[in-house]
């Protein structure tokens, strides 16, 4: 068992080839957990973090979110019924389902300005991180 565990930590650099090194990366993370970053051991952590989280990715791909489920997971996480969505949009008659559009200018710094009225509806402030999505139809959606 220790040469076992010898070899894996001699391999820890390197790509996780199978469901075995997959599997045994996330048992020595647990082991890791609660180092200390800048120790040899939070080192470690990191590179498995980082080797984990790329095994991952590659199998188990996750598709990316349907806007209206994204929507409805927006407004699950800050509180708000339809009812709230009805009325902040304001939709009166139209159609509850339309979505907003606003546009914004890409600076030559590759910067743009989420409108006003889009980060008010999200109640997005100064600090906020986001996350844009490419969809394979060239529509990107930024779930807040």
């Amino acid at each position: 068992m220790q040469s076992r565990r010898r070899a894996f930590n001699r391999r820890r650099d390197r790509k996780l080839r199978s469901g075995r090194d997959y599997e045994r990366a996330l048992a020595k993370v647990e082991e890791l957990r609660g180092a200390k970053a800048g120790t040899p051991k939070g080192d470690c952590l990191d590179i498995l973090a980082t080797l984990i989280e790329a095994y991952e990715t590659e199998h188990y791909p996750m598709d990316p979110p349907d806007p209206i489920e994204a929507i409805k997971f927006r407004m699950e996480q800050q509180g708000l019924t339809r009812k709230d969505w009805k009325r902040s949009w304001a939709l009166g008659s139209v159609n509850r389902s339309a979505v907003m559009n606003a546009e914004s200018t890409l600076t030559s710094k590759g910067q743009t300005t989420i409108p006003k009225d889009i980060r008010d509806r999200l109640r997005m402030k100064t600090g906020d991180r986001m996350t844009f999505t490419l969809m394979p139809d060239g529509t990107v959606l930024m779930p807040a």
